[in-house]
C-alpha cells in the first residue's frame, strides 16, 4: 500500500479578486473578522505526493530547513546511544577480564557484553534495511543472519545478496488484482514458490 502524503497550497484572496473584505464594503462580515461573503475569502488546493521525498521536495525552504533540523538532531540522539552502549560493553568486557578466567562471574560479564553487542549489530541492520527497501526487518536478520549473511561489521551487510535469496522481504511493485468472478481468477490464495524465506527459515529452526 503506498502512503500518500497531502499538500495544502498557500490559501488566496476570496472572490471577486479584492481583499478578501465583505458585501458591506467595510472588510468585515457579522462576525467581524474580515471574511467574504463566501466563507472564510480564502480557497485552498490539495496535492498528493507517492513518497515522502517527493513530499520533501516540493516544501519552501523554511520547512526543508526546520525538518532537517528535526531530522538531525534524532540522529545525533541516536549516535549518542550507540557510542554510550559500546562504551558500556567495553566497560563490561574490561572488568570480566580481571576475573578469574571460566568462572561464573566472568562468564556472566562475558554474556551480557555479547548480549549488548548483538543488540546493537540488531539496530544498525534495522536501520541499513530499512534505507534499502526491506519491508519486514525482523525476519530479514533472522534470515540473513540464518543464511550467513550478515558479517560481524554490520555495515558490510551486502543487502543485493539477500534480496537475491530473499525477494519477498523487498518492496515489490503492486500487481493489478484480477476482479472476483472472472473465472475465478481473483479468489484463489495466493501460491509461494517452494523453498522460500518460510521454508528456509523453518527448516534452519528443525520444523521443516
Amino acid at each position: 500500500m503506498k502512503t500518500m502524503f497531502l499538500l495544502r497550497a498557500p490559501a488566496t484572496d476570496g472572490a471577486g479578486g479584492g481583499s478578501g473584505q465583505g458585501a458591506a464594503g467595510d472588510g468585515k462580515t457579522g462576525d467581524g473578522q474580515g471574511q467574504g461573503a463566501a466563507g472564510d475569502g480564502k480557497s485552498t488546493t490539495a496535492t498528493t505526493f507517492e513518497t515522502f521525498e517527493a513530499f520533501l521536495d516540493a516544501q519552501p525552504d523554511e520547512v526543508k530547513a526546520l525538518i532537517d533540523g528535526h531530522t538531525k538532531g534524532l540522529k545525533t540522539a541516536l549516535e549518542t546511544e550507540r557510542t554510550a552502549r559500546k562504551g558500556f560493553e567495553k566497560e563490561l568486557r574490561d572488568a570480566a577480564k580481571k576475573l578469574e578466567k571460566g568462572s561464573d562471574e566472568r562468564q556472566n560479564l562475558e554474556g551480557l557484553a555479547d548480549k549488548l553487542n548483538k543488540e546493537q549489530r540488531r539496530a544498525d541492520f534495522f536501520d541499513l534495511a530499512h534505507n534499502a527497501g526491506v519491508t519486514n526487518l525482523r525476519l530479514a536478520w533472522i534470515a540473513g543472519q540464518e543464511a550467513e549473511l550478515i558479517p560481524e561489521a554490520v555495515h558490510l551487510t551486502d543487502f543485493g545478496k539477500i534480496k537475491e535469496r530473499f525477494p519477498e522481504l523487498f518492496a515489490q511493485k503492486e500487481k493489478p488484482k484480477t476482479p472476483k468472478g472472472n473465472a475465478g481468477d481473483g479468489t484463489q490464495t495466493e501460491q509461494r514458490p517452494a523453498g522460500g524465506m518460510n521454508a528456509f527459515i523453518r527448516a534452519s529452526s528443525g520444523h521443516g
